[in-house]
């Protein structure tokens, strides 16, 4: 019977350190994710419901004055088609971009953008443009290339533009950047607004969007909520980065779920083992238990010695399980073993982020399930006689 009491105990082990690894990686995944979006498109964004608005100094004072709010930079958002001059190839070299033109010293503050950049590039300035890596690679240029580009301002509202035709320009590449979030980096560039404005004949006030960074990206939703309260008379509304990716969160929440169901089977797996190690320990034993009720001892009272086997079994293997699941996050996030490379991810190893409640619950409800399972075996075993358990002996 030794043999299946090790066995249970190795299973508890197991699927709790398994069970917390797994989420631990999955968690370190979300938690990338969350910061590679908040990088690219910004904590919480404003969008003018005309689809245009006049970025004033009284509506930046408005929005910095909301609780945590840190900074406001305005963007334009134009559609254009890019290619390289050298290839000769319009039909098949351009490609299609989002521009984003920003005054870059307000950018600095509401993004991480420069730390972004790819080795050996710089911010654009003057007739220079960023481009994403992925969209450098698409277009086969690299820094000090030249670009020429067909460039169309979405404008809503004639009085916005005096052009309202796509104007062609050529630009210098500065440089690409890479915030691992392949939507951005394989569509988007990044122009100075001082590049952008002559092009168009815009006012140097005039914005389709808002990016504002705040003190607690946790806490986004909440001051997009207060931002819209206190700012959204003015014909704005905004959405925090989890409101703009919603669907890909619900995506990636029900992964989570469904990997949390399916490796909670394995919980039961390990009850079960507890459970048959100590039916077939109460039948081997059980002419020692009948010895102990024919001298006195309850029913109770050998309920209880099952059920203290039960938890002894789960308690030592939840410290096992304690010790391979450190030891396991301890190999992802330090160790080589787990290296991935980076011509093919964006990442330089898996991500693990250990939860602490998580693990207490999962270690608590294997606890549980154990000295619950171990019920079964105490009962059928108050039932019996001793004097029959002596008389078959």
């Amino acid at each position: 019977m030794r043999v299946l009491t090790y066995v249970s105990i190795l299973s508890v082990g197991m699927t709790l350190s398994s069970f917390v690894i797994v989420m631990a990686v999955m968690n370190g995944f979300d938690r990338d994710l969350q910061s590679r979006i908040v990088s690219s498109i910004g904590a919480i964004r404003g969008f003018p419901i005309a689809g245009v608005l006049a970025y004033t100094a009284e509506l930046r004072e408005d929005i910095q004055s909301v609780p945590g709010v840190l900074a406001v930079t305005p963007e334009l958002e134009l559609s254009a088609l890019l290619r390289s001059p050298s290839s000769g190839r319009l039909h098949t070299a351009a490609v299609e971009s989002q521009i984003i033109a920003v005054p870059l010293p307000q950018k600095s503050h509401t993004s991480s953008l420069d730390r972004h950049l790819t080795p050996g590039s710089r911010l654009p300035v003057g007739g220079d443009i960023l481009l994403g890596e992925s969209l450098a690679d698409k277009l086969s240029v690299e820094r000090g290339d030249s670009l020429q580009a067909i460039v169309l301002f979405p404008a809503t509202h004639e009085a916005v533009t005096t052009r309202d035709r796509p104007v062609e320009a050529g630009f210098r590449v500065s440089g690409t950047y890479r915030t691992g979030y392949y939507e951005v980096d394989a569509s988007r560039s990044i122009l100075a607004r001082s590049t952008i404005d002559p092009l168009f004949d815009l006012p140097p006030a005039l914005a389709h969007s808002l990016e504002i960074a705040v003190d607690d990206p946790s806490a986004a939703p909440a001051i997009a909520a207060r931002l819209d309260e206190r700012v959204g008379a003015r014909g704005l509304y905004f959405r925090s980065w989890r409101q703009m990716r919603e669907p890909l969160f619900r995506a990636v929440n029900l992964e989570k779920r469904v990997m949390g169901m399916i490796l909670s089977i394995f919980g039961f797996i390990s009850v079960f083992c507890v459970l048959s190690a100590l039916i077939a320990t109460s039948i081997e034993k059980r002419r020692e238990l009948a010895a102990l009720r024919a001298m006195g001892m309850t029913r109770r009272e050998q309920s209880v010695v099952l059920l203290v086997s039960g938890a002894i079994a789960a308690g030592l293997g939840i410290g096992l399980g304690t010790i391979m699941a450190g030891c396991g996050h301890q190999i992802i996030t330090r160790s080589d073993l787990f290296r991935l490379p980076p011509e093919i991810y964006d990442l330089d190893r898996l991500p693990s982020a250990w939860s602490t409640p998580l693990f207490l619950a999962s270690a608590a409800a294997l606890f549980v399930l154990s000295v619950l399972a171990s019920a079964i075996p105490a009962a059928i075993q108050s039932r019996n006689s001793p004097s029959e358990a002596l008389r078959e002996e």
